[in-house]
């Protein structure tokens, strides 16, 4: 796992892992024990939940939440 590029104003949760390559925008929270995989992209103010699985190479659009709650 590796370290992603990230913009200003971005809070990670506790033990996220990234793969390689990721790239976070601005003002983006990530929910602790979350997996974001290689290559993948997230824009600014995004939400992202606590143990939130995302895949490789994905795109997570701006203004998105992405919840593990139904």
């Amino acid at each position: 796992m590796s370290n992603p590029q990230t913009g200003i104003g971005v809070i990670i949760g506790k033990n996220v892992q990234f793969g390689e390559g990721v790239v976070i925008w601005n003002y983006v929270v990530i929910g602790d024990n979350t997996k974001i995989g290689d290559g993948t992209r997230i824009g600014s103010f995004c939400d992202i939940g606590r143990d939130v699985v995302i895949g490789k190479n994905c795109i997570v659009q701006a203004h998105v939440t992405i919840s593990n709650e139904c």
